[in-house]
C-alpha cells in the first residue's frame, strides 16, 4: 500500500541527525553554564569586596553629622549607578545605529568601560546586566518565536561577555580587544 519500509532508513538518519544537533546544543549550553558557575566564585569575591567598601546602613537618625554623611554616601552610590547607566545607554544607541550584529561587542565594551570607573561601578554594571537579561528573557518568551532554549543560550552568552568585560578591566587589558574577541566567540546566527 505504501513504500514506508523503504523510508525507514531515511527517517532513522533524520532522527540521528536531529539527536546529534540536540546533543551539540546541550553541550554548548553545559559549557556556558559551567563558565557561569566558575564565575560565581569571582562574583562572590567582588560582592564581598563591595560590601567591605560600603558601610552598613545602621544609622542614628538623631545624629545630624552621621545622617549627613550617610546621605552623601547614598548620593555618591546613585551617581555611580547613573554613570554606568549612561555608558550602557550610550552603547545601546550606538549599537542600534550600526549595521550588522554587534550585540556581544557592545555588551563586553559597556561592562569593561564601566569597570574602568571603579569597583562600585563594576558592581552596578553586573547588576544592570543581570536585570537586563531577565527582562530580555521574559520579553522574548512572550514576543518572539524563538525557542526557550535559544533564548536561554543567548542570555547566558550575554552574561558571559558581560562578565568577561569586567574581568578584562580588572586584568588591565584593552576593552576593545576583548569586545572584538567576544563578538567573534559568539557570532550571530
Amino acid at each position: 500500500l505504501c513504500d514506508c519500509w523503504d523510508k525507514i532508513q531515511e527517517i532513522m538518519d533524520d532522527v540521528n541527525e536531529l539527536d546529534g544537533d540536540i546533543k551539540s546544543e546541550m553541550d554548548e549550553i553545559e559549557e556556558i553554564t559551567n563558565n557561569a558557575s566558575s564565575s560565581i566564585i569571582t562574583i562572590e569575591n567582588l560582592k564581598n569586596k563591595i560590601k567591605s567598601i560600603i558601610p552598613t546602613f545602621k544609622i542614628d537618625i538623631t545624629n545630624e553629622a552621621e545622617l549627613r554623611n550617610k546621605v552623601k554616601e547614598i548620593i555618591k552610590d546613585s551617581e555611580n549607578a547613573k554613570q554606568v547607566f549612561k555608558i550602557f545607554d550610550d552603547y545601546k544607541i550606538e549599537m542600534e545605529k550600526k549595521l550588522g550584529h554587534t550585540d556581544k561587542y557592545y555588551h563586553t565594551k559597556a561592562n569593561c568601560d564601566s569597570a574602568q570607573l571603579g569597583i562600585l561601578q563594576a558592581g552596578w554594571a553586573m547588576l544592570f546586566s543581570i536585570g537586563k537579561e531577565i527582562k530580555d528573557y521574559k520579553y522574548k518568551i512572550k514576543h518572539t518565536n524563538m525557542a526557550k532554549e535559544e533564548i536561554f543560550k543567548d542570555c547566558m552568552q550575554d552574561l558571559d561577555v558581560d562578565w568577561q568585560g569586567i574581568l578584562q578591566e580588572i586584568s588591565g587589558k584593552s576593552c576593545k580587544d576583548k569586545a572584538i574577541e567576544m563578538e567573534n566567540k559568539y557570532p550571530y546566527n
